[in-house]
């Protein structure tokens, strides 16, 4: 193996200085309302979600898994108390856990302090409908655009391949669209995804942001090749520039998007000018791979911001930076994201052929026991990013054989999880993906059933993908029809990765969903939904 390619540059394999990641809440993230909503952990670590209030509210609201009825006088309206606590247990005290708000840099949820209640509003919140609007989802803007079009149900569907049951459902707010329909729908009508999303979202923190932000990073782009000016100042040594990257690729598996906001336009400028000023060789090549790095970052927030267009301009950065690094296994990587790209705008055919060729070429790299575990790690993450366009385009059976194919890459592995490229992978990872399938194939039982098998470690270095995990989970328990379960695992979502959860489209498609289904909002769901942003 070539040298550039075993060494897999010293600039992705060191792990990020990232926090600890908060421990899983074990007792009560209390919010301001009478009643008690408990998510109870069985020794085996599975997982239910019901009511400890009044007697008729704290019946389940459904029977035993599969059977798919309701019990008799059950009320599906949601409490506003989180509570995780064993299923064989001893009453003990409360613990107040703080919440990390979603607000720029002061910890607090829109003017609360981490540790206060978060406010439901009145109580008489719970009796009365929810002021979501009903504009403001992927089905209403769905149903607009065909309509204007002159397009029926089925006609759409066809195009999209898609059911008509489907179509129908999330026009009318029944189901939550998924990232898949969303893709395919957007092809169909053909506009861009936002107009369907209705990103980016008005949201003062992620407008300041943005505000910040986004002007930078487009100049950055347009100035890629350009040497710096005389005036400039002189980049820092390799070593000081690699702890800055490593800092901000910590920032983006916080999905903190304040930090990679502040600090990526100006790393992106001074690495550039590294380039320019390192001579050629190895510490010129050093630079580049930590200028692509940097574009990652750069990209999975101005994605999380719903700036779609500006993230497939960074992505082509992200894969002219890596072929000047001469890093083999970071333009592989680069082939990873370009399928992302290419299946966010329901180019399945070009994702599928882009994902597969890269595998192809990291297999060649694999020669059983001696392969370099890096290389075993980009080759399972890139079966994880097959497995996630097959799952969206709908073809299962292949799905699952690309996700039995990166846990065998995690069997190769010489620690429990690697952070190569900062695309973490390994045994925690592998399981949360498997959830992340099942949702995209609709498959909500399966999805919960592999989500009680989910156990981060205290260390896991990716919050962004706990932070995701609960959002699937949502998704799943939506589709299952747990809808208290649902609103849980958001509310979890919400306490590990604030930002990534009020800038997620399929957060909003979930609350959406609830609020269909409920008819009227618990107080819990209004203040979600105040919280995210989703109310009049």
């Amino acid at each position: 193996m070539p040298a550039a390619q075993a060494a897999a540059s010293s600039w992705c394999g060191r792990s990020p200085t990232s926090a600890t990641r908060p421990a899983a809440p074990r007792d009560t993230i209390p919010l301001a309302s009478s009643g008690e909503f408990s998510i109870d952990r069985s020794p085996s670590g599975s997982r239910s979600f019901a009511w400890a209030g009044d007697m008729e509210a704290a019946q389940p609201l459904h029977g035993p898994r599969g059977s798919g009825r309701r019990r008799p006088g059950a009320v599906p309206a949601l409490s506003p108390t989180v509570a995780w606590r064993p299923r064989v247990r001893v009453a003990k005290k409360s613990q107040r856990i703080p919440w990390d708000g979603g607000t720029v840099a002061n910890g607090a949820v829109d003017g609360h302090a981490g540790d206060e209640p978060l406010k439901a509003g009145p109580q008489e919140a719970t009796n009365r409908e929810t002021a979501m609007r009903e504009d403001d989802r992927v089905g209403a803007r769905v149903k607009l655009l065909r309509t204007l079009l002159g397009m029926t149900q089925k006609a759409l569907a066809q195009r999209a391949s898609v059911s008509t049951s489907l179509v129908s459902q999330v026009e009318r707010g029944v189901v939550p669209a998924s990232p898949g329909f969303i893709a395919a729908v957007a092809r169909a009508l053909d506009v861009a995804q936002p107009r369907l999303t209705g990103q980016p979202y008005r949201d003062e923190a992620a407008d300041l942001i943005s505000r910040h932000s986004l002007a930078p990073l487009r100049r950055e782009l347009a100035a890629y090749r350009l040497p710096p000016a005389e005036d400039d100042p002189r980049p820092r040594p390799l070593c000081e520039l690699r702890a800055s990257v490593a800092a901000l690729s910590a920032a983006r598996h916080r999905s903190d998007l304040t930090t990679l906001g502040a600090t990526a336009p100006g790393l992106l400028a001074e690495l550039r000018a590294a380039t320019h000023y390192f001579a050629p060789g190895p510490d010129r090549n050093a630079a580049y791979g930590l200028l692509a790095e940097t574009y990652a970052a750069a990209g999975q927030l101005v994605w999380r911001l719903g700036h779609g267009d500006l993230s497939q301009g960074i992505t082509d950065r992200y894969l002219w930076a890596a072929d000047q690094s001469d890093d083999w296994l970071a333009q592989r990587v680069g082939d990873y994201q370009l399928a992302g790209e290419l299946a966010a705008v329901g180019e399945w055919t070009g994702a599928r052929r882009t994902v597969n060729a890269a595998i192809d070429d990291v297999e060649t790299l694999l020669t059983g026991s001696t392969a370099d575990p890096a290389v075993w790690a980009v080759w399972g993450n890139l079966h994880l990013k097959a497995g996630l366009i097959a799952a969206r385009s709908g073809d299962a059976d292949t799905a699952w054989t690309h996700h039995r194919e990166a846990v065998d890459a995690v069997g190769r592995l010489d620690v429990p999880e690697r952070d190569d490229y900062r695309l973490v992978f390994g045994r925690t990872s592998v399981a949360i993906w498997r959830v992340g399938l099942a949702v995209e194939l609709q498959d909500g039982a399966t999805a919960l059933a592999a989500a009680d098998d989910v156990h981060p470690p205290a260390d896991y270095t990716a919050p962004e993908r706990i932070g995701h995990f609960h959002i699937d989970a949502a998704r799943a328990a939506v589709y299952h029809g747990d809808r208290a379960r649902a609103l849980g695992e958001l509310l979890l979502a919400r306490r590990v990765s604030p930002q990534q959860t009020r800038n997620h489209p399929m957060v909003r498609e979930t609350m959406h969903a609830l609020a269909y289904a409920e008819r009227y909002a618990s107080g819990t769901l209004r203040e979600m939904a105040t919280w995210v942003g989703m109310e009049d």
